[in-house]
């Protein structure tokens, strides 16, 4: 349903999904999605592994819903080879496109009401492109998520008086 990037903060999620939805409106220091049409500087001093170690540091939270629609998180214990994909085609921060079926063992462990995942203990199938939840769940993924951190933010600091 959702996908969290828990090593980073929510400001620096909001400003890579700004980034992802206007690059002509991304600060001059925004140098890591060289793949990007517009390039605002070079860091010649970074190797292509310390860009890609960089990425792979990411602890991932899910928000995940079962068959009979209940709503629980998951943390990967261990980095989840699903969701670190050779290539990204989700045209977006997420790793992967949501709607995919993931099916837990029997022994997954439980903490406080948040699955914790390890690659032993979980399969992943990738979503149905024709599915009507895929198509829903990736439809304005951009602005829809900033809007989400914005308000998540705002939540935690409240700008009132």
């Amino acid at each position: 349903m959702q996908i969290f990037n828990v090593s980073e903060s929510k400001e620096k999620a909001l400003e890579e999904w700004r980034y992802y939805h206007n690059p002509n409106k991304a600060p001059f220091e925004r140098m890591e999605h060289v793949s990007r049409p517009i390039i605002y500087g070079v860091d010649l001093d970074a190797t292509e592994h310390e860009q890609k170690a960089r990425s792979s540091k990411a602890t991932y939270k899910l928000l995940l819903r079962d068959p009979t629609d209940n709503y629980f998180y998951a943390v990967e214990l261990e980095d989840l080879p699903f969701l670190r994909p050779q290539s990204s085609l989700t045209k977006s921060p997420l790793p992967i496109v949501l709607g995919g079926k993931l099916t837990l063992q029997h022994g997954t462990l439980v903490s406080d009401g948040i699955v914790l995942l390890r690659k032993h203990q979980c399969a992943y199938e990738d979503p149905d492109p024709a599915s009507e939840l895929t198509k829903l769940l990736n439809e304005d993924i951009v602005p829809n998520t900033i809007d989400l951190l914005e308000r998540l933010l705002e939540k935690t600091h409240p700008s009132g008086p």
